[in-house]
């Protein structure tokens, strides 16, 4: 994708540069948007079995790791912005998001109800935050990032 535009590249080519047969990508993939959701997932479970498998989930600790884990992985987000892919990747924060905040609330009297739509207002803030980041040429660090996300909802006593 950084010598090929995302609509020309068959599933064929693909399958090509991987060196396997249609049958084996049709066995794994639907279409070549699930390459990205597969890849996407692996990212994920990287970051969530690095920071907090098996550790207390705190808000600050997992903002900044978040916006680092990003800043490692920008290239590959440029790569889905150029092919117009964003969706999947908000897509993606949103199915996450519901799963972290499912772990975390477990416990909740509300039994999940409203999870899904905090899950929805929290990804798309932080996709959101992201793109704009991104987009701003990375000028600011994961912790300073983290610090304007925390003065933001006001945890940090800035609001």
């Amino acid at each position: 994708m950084i010598s090929k535009e995302y609509e020309d590249i068959s599933v064929k080519d693909i399958c090509d540069k991987a060196r396997i047969s249609r049958m084996s990508f049709y066995r794994y993939f639907t279409c070549k948007d699930d390459i990205f959701i597969n890849y996407c997932d692996e990212r994920f479970e990287e970051f969530y079995n690095m920071e907090f498998k098996n550790k207390e989930l705190k808000l600050e600790p997992f903002i900044c790791a978040l916006f680092s884990f990003i800043k490692k992985y920008t290239r590959q987000i440029k790569i889905l912005i150029k092919a117009n892919k964003q969706q999947i990747l908000s897509s993606q924060f949103n199915n996450y998001a519901t799963y972290m905040i499912n772990k975390t609330r477990a416990n909740n009297n509300d039994k999940g109800k409203t999870n899904f739509i905090i899950a929805a207002f929290v990804s798309g803030g932080i996709f959101n935050v992201t793109m704009t980041w991104i987009a701003n040429g990375l000028k600011e660090t994961p912790e300073e990032m983290t610090q304007i996300l925390m003065s933001i909802i006001g945890l940090n006593g800035v609001v």
